[in-house]
């Protein structure tokens, strides 16, 4: 396979947090500052009061579209050579993008992230069998032995109608042999049903299981909070995708209804066992261990590091909460948690066309095409490789003998998108789990005008501000804003034209005037070095250039026969190809990943593009 750019990377995150300064006498600069804006690229920001925008021919009904923002409520579905809407550009849009560049570039909290939030990703790993018992209100895992129901089994029909966690005595010599009352020579155990899960070939047609206790009901573990509360959020998972899971053979797929019910009446009158699956990671240390539990042996598992953990232990960047601690970004922008309220003190304006024309901006309707986009979990682009590691996760990483080691990773930064001039065109197939979009690009003899109002700020915050806005004033960079942004949208200009600041004076009748001066020499040629923190300049630099990926190709981690269908005007519907793909043969736990060949690096330290070859 051929090396690909990823269509996002990360400015790599300071040492740690910087709180800014409190407010003094010298943060007296009132005024406004005019930006414009030009597409580079087209732009697509949702008119979200209709899900069902567009007339998208051959469409599912559950197939949504959406018209570029405007202030109007579209009741009906429009025609895609309708302009009579102004495009407009909602400040919030604007503000959002300007505070996410300032918090990277100024060593500021990530404000935006869920930092409470349990991280989920689907492992490759078989879970043990084991059961949960209770003993003076403290919960325990025994380890456990399964034994399969085979369909074939006389017994397989009734124990549908069983509920999960039910006692059953088995014969394990002939596994024939299972009864609902006790019987001589028959070892107890506990039924897990399971589900059906998704149409994958043979291995879809796993029966029920037995799990009984293995070496006399040995104690493996005492279940902490967090250990059974990570659990209740792998159930909680199951259940909320279980519509997107669909099979042919008539089974139903509930998401572990019928065993999050038992669990929950074991919680509250359970006096033996229930059945459960999990993963004991050891510390090659032998100083500590990790554990997951999961209702199915081949699932996911649920990281005891949040990415609030991870942030305060390397610098602190989680959301601010204490007003006294903020953040130069919370300081400016505001902030809000539940200990402290500050307000802003900027605010962004609509940005409209300067010129009241907006005939042929509208673009063509674009069905974007079905991606597995990586997410947080995907740990091998999220977070940084420590070092020796072949495989590594939010909880612990693997040595290439598969040797584990307990941690508290480092994430790879702020995560950003490249510019990219290969913009999606070409619709794929509309469904239910894709869209449909209609950008605009605007003329070049117009532009979107927005105002940037601020009060209080000090001369060094109007100058960071300025340098932010005016982003385009020199040379050949922006920013990336709105949706699609992968597929090569949302590639703006945005330059200030005037910095207006506000004095106010009394004249001969004692009465107060306001005059505005523009003053934009004075705060528009300082001096990056001077205003933001030098260790994000050249990620920042690279990633806001148009040129950076001029000679590459930008696109999602795809295989080489992939990557040629989407160069012969093939849609590539999915992305987990080359995640298959990028793996050597499986050790013995079956976690084991290779990446130097095939990506470009990740530590924001070397920005090498990788070339496609």
């Amino acid at each position: 396979m051929k090396p690909f750019l990823n269509p996002y990377h990360f400015i790599p995150l300071s040492k740690k947090k910087i709180v800014g300064e409190p407010l003094d006498e010298k943060a007296n600069l009132t005024g406004r500052i005019e930006v414009e804006i030009r597409t580079k690229t087209p732009l697509f920001i949702p008119n979200t009061s209709n899900e069902h925008a567009l007339k998208v021919p051959g469409s599912p009904e559950g197939h949504k579209s959406y018209d570029f923002f405007s202030y109007n409520q579209l009741t009906e579905p429009v025609d895609d050579r309708d302009e009579t809407r102004e495009p407009v550009i909602p400040g919030s849009e604007i503000r959002g993008m300007i505070r996410s560049v300032y918090e990277a570039l100024t060593a500021s909290c990530l404000s935006a992230v869920d930092d409470s939030k349990t991280i989920l990703k689907r492992t490759e790993q078989t879970f043990d069998a084991g059961l949960i018992y209770k003993e003076k209100g403290q919960y325990f895992l025994a380890g456990g032995k399964r034994e399969k129901i085979k369909e074939d089994n006389p017994f397989y029909n009734q124990a549908k109608t069983l509920p999960e966690g039910t006692t059953l005595y088995y014969s394990s010599e002939t596994n024939k042999r299972i009864s609902t009352s006790p019987q001589d020579r028959m070892k107890a155990g506990y039924l897990l049903k399971g589900e059906p899960g998704p149409e994958m070939e043979e291995k879809s047609k796993a029966g029920f299981a037995i799990i009984t206790l293995k070496n006399d009901g040995e104690t493996i573990a005492h279940l902490t909070d967090s250990d059974l509360a990570r659990f209740n959020t792998v159930l909680d998972s199951y259940d909320k995708n279980k519509e997107k899971v669909q099979r042919d053979d008539g089974k139903v797929y509930t998401g572990y209804k019928e065993y999050r019910k038992q669990w929950n009446d074991f919680q509250k009158n359970g006096t033996e066992y229930f059945p459960v699956y999990y993963c004991r990671i050891k510390d090659s240390t032998g100083s500590a261990d990790q554990l997951y539990l999961s209702p199915a042996c081949i699932t996911k598992k649920a990281y005891k590091n949040t990415i609030g953990d991870i942030l305060k232990a390397h610098g602190q960047f989680e959301p601010c909460e204490d007003e006294s601690q903020l953040c130069q970004a919370c300081r400016l922008f505001g902030m809000v948690s539940d200990t402290a309220k500050v307000a802003s003190r900027v605010r962004f304006t609509d940005a409209r066309l300067e010129k009241a024309s907006w005939k042929g901006y509208y673009q063509k309707p674009v069905t974007l095409p079905i991606i597995d986009t990586p997410k947080i979990s995907t740990t091998e682009f999220y977070l940084k490789r420590p070092e020796n590691a072949s495989y590594w996760t939010f909880d612990y990483w693997r040595d290439q003998r598969g040797n584990p080691t307990l941690y508290v990773p480092e994430i790879a930064g702020r995560k950003f998108y490249w510019h990219s001039s290969d913009v999606l065109r070409q619709s794929a197939v509309p469904g239910e789990n894709n869209r449909t979009i209609r950008p605009i690009k605007i003329k070049d003899d117009n532009a979107f005008k927005t105002w940037v109002y601020f009060e209080r700020l000090t001369e060094k915050e109007l100058k960071q501000l300025v340098y932010l806005l005016n982003i385009s004033g020199k040379g050949t960079r922006g920013y990336k804003m709105g949706g699609a942004k992968p597929f090569g949208y949302g590639s703006i200009t945005m330059k200030t034209n005037r910095v207006l600041i506000r004095r106010l004076s009394v004249n001969e009748n004692n009465d107060i005037v306001i005059e505005e001066e523009d003053e934009i020499e004075k705060y528009c040629n300082t001096p990056y070095e001077d205003l933001f923190e030098p260790e994000t300049k050249e990620s920042f630099e690279l990633l806001s250039d148009f040129d950076s990926t001029k000679s590459y190709s930008v696109s999602y981690p795809i295989t080489d026969g992939q990557r040629a269908e989407q160069q012969g005007g093939e849609i590539v519907e999915e992305g987990f190809a080359w995640f298959s793909e990028n793996k050597q043969p499986p050790m013995a736990n079956d976690e084991h990943i290779q990446l130097e060949k095939y990506m470009a690096p990740l530590d924001g330290k070397h920005m090498a593009l990788a070339k496609t070859k």
